[in-house]
C-alpha cells in the first residue's frame, strides 16, 4: 500500500532556474526514498505529479543544463497540466532573452517499459532485454539475447515515431520546442543517435518547418539539438 506521494501542482509549477530545479529534482526523490514503498512510488509512477516529475520535470533540467553557461541564467516552468505546453524555457544573457513553449513526449511503452517498471517495483529485479507480458495477474518477462543494433534502430525509430506524433498533430512555431525523452537505460551510440538527427533534419527542412527539436537521452545525460532555420 503506498503512501501516495503527492506534489502539489503549486509546487510542481512554480518557476526555477535549472540549478534550483537540479536540487529540487533531487530532494523530491530524496524524500521519496526515505519512504518505505519507495519502489513503487518512483518506478510505478504513484502519487500526485510524481509521473510528470519523472516525465517532464526531468527531462527538462537536462535540456536547462545543456543551454546553461557562465553568460546564461536559464530559467524552467513545468506547468504540469495536460494542455499545452508542456513547459516554458528562458535563456537569457546580457543582451537578450530567449523563451521557447517546450512540448514533452518520452519513449514509454506500456508493454515494454511500463511493465519492467512494474515488475521491477513488485519484484525487487527484472529482465531488461526479454518481453514482458501478464499471467495469472502477475507480470512475466522472458529473457532473450538480442541484437545491440537491432535494438538500438528500435530506440531511435521509436523516438523519430514520438516526434512526429508531435510534429503532425499542430502547428508549432520557431517559438516551440519538442523534446523526445529516450527514458531506457540501454546508452544508444553516437552514429544511431546521429541517424535519427540526420532524419529528423531532412523532415523538417522537407516541410520547412522552422521549430526546434530536442533528443534527450536520460541515461547518458546527452541532448542532441536539430534546428533549422528557414526564410
Amino acid at each position: 500500500m503506498t503512501n501516495a506521494y503527492q506534489i502539489s501542482a503549486e509546487e510542481f509549477s512554480k518557476k526555477r532556474s535549472v540549478f534550483e530545479l537540479c536540487n529540487w529534482l533531487k530532494e523530491k526523490i530524496s524524500e521519496m526514498d526515505e519512504l518505505y514503498d519507495f519502489d513503487e512510488i518512483y518506478f510505478e509512477m504513484k502519487g500526485e505529479n510524481v509521473k510528470k516529475l519523472i516525465e517532464e520535470a526531468l527531462p527538462m533540467s537536462r535540456l536547462g543544463l545543456y543551454f546553461s553557461t557562465p553568460f546564461n541564467d536559464v530559467h524552467i516552468t513545468c506547468y504540469g497540466t495536460d494542455k499545452f505546453p508542456d513547459a516554458c524555457i528562458e535563456i537569457e544573457d546580457a543582451f537578450h532573452l530567449r523563451k521557447m513553449q517546450v512540448e514533452i513526449t518520452t519513449t514509454e511503452t506500456y508493454n515494454d517499459s511500463v511493465m519492467k517498471r512494474q515488475a521491477l517495483a513488485r519484484n525487487g529485479t527484472v529482465v531488461l532485454t526479454g518481453k514482458a507480458k501478464k499471467k495469472n495477474g502477475e507480470i512475466v518477462v522472458e529473457s532473450e539475447f538480442v541484437e545491440v543494433q537491432t535494438e538500438e534502430q528500435k530506440a531511435i525509430d521509436l523516438m523519430f515515431e514520438r516526434f512526429m506524433d508531435k510534429v503532425t498533430k499542430s502547428n508549432y512555431d520557431n517559438k516551440t520546442a519538442i523534446l523526445v525523452c529516450h527514458t531506457y537505460w540501454r546508452p544508444i551510440r553516437l552514429s544511431n543517435r546521429n541517424e535519427l538527427a540526420q532524419r529528423t533534419n531532412k523532415y523538417l527542412r522537407d516541410e520547412k518547418l522552422n521549430i526546434h527539436v530536442f533528443y534527450c537521452y536520460l541515461g547518458q545525460n546527452v541532448i542532441d539539438e536539430v534546428t533549422i532555420k528557414t526564410k
